[in-house]
């Protein structure tokens, strides 16, 4: 449960950005990953090279409105999910992972440990198949977005995602462009 402080910080946060009228990802993200509101999965926020307004998906939760079988927690999302589960499929194909039948969260916490980039690789992966599957769940409920408007629109804006923040870390380059032959 948020103390008093931690909701008067981020009220006065939003009220700001609602004066200026202009919105930052980057604040709200900051405001997310302090100490005081770390989650067992929070190892995932931490140099995960995704975008900031990808990973403040990782904090959300609210019924799934894809399949309105159970909560949208992220085991729903990227495992259990009739509407997203080909998304991970696919992006595990493409980083030339096996996914087991049994895959979650734990399973990726071990996977992603580390400083290797294969780690890395897969940090970001699914910081971005997460966001991937709410923008995908955004245009199914609220119409469809030219980019989010199936899966395969999805996989493709996830690879293009990884492909364009690797590359931009050079020590990642050559593996990017090993997964892309």
């Amino acid at each position: 449960m948020a103390r008093k402080t931690d909701i008067g910080r981020i009220e006065n946060c939003w009220n700001n950005m609602r004066n200026q009228r202009k919105f930052s990802m980057m604040k709200v993200y900051n405001l997310l990953i302090e100490d005081d509101n770390r989650v067992d999965w929070y190892h995932m926020m931490a140099h995960n090279f995704a975008r900031p307004r990808a990973k403040v998906i990782l904090w959300l939760n609210t019924i799934c409105d894809m399949c309105k079988e159970d909560d949208e927690d992220l085991d729903h999302l990227m495992f259990k999910c009739k509407g997203t589960f080909t998304i991970w499929q696919e992006i595990l194909k493409w980083l030339d992972m096996k996914m087991d039948h049994n895959i979650d969260m734990a399973w990726i916490k071990r996977k992603s440990k580390g400083k290797g980039w294969p780690n890395a690789l897969l940090k970001a992966a699914t910081t971005e198949v997460l966001y991937g599957i709410w923008m995908y769940r955004n245009s199914m409920i609220f119409g469809n977005k030219r980019s989010y408007r199936d899966t395969q629109c999805v996989i493709r804006n996830i690879i293009d995602s990884i492909v364009y923040r690797g590359w931009m870390k050079s020590k990642y380059r050559n593996h990017i462009v090993n997964i892309l032959m």
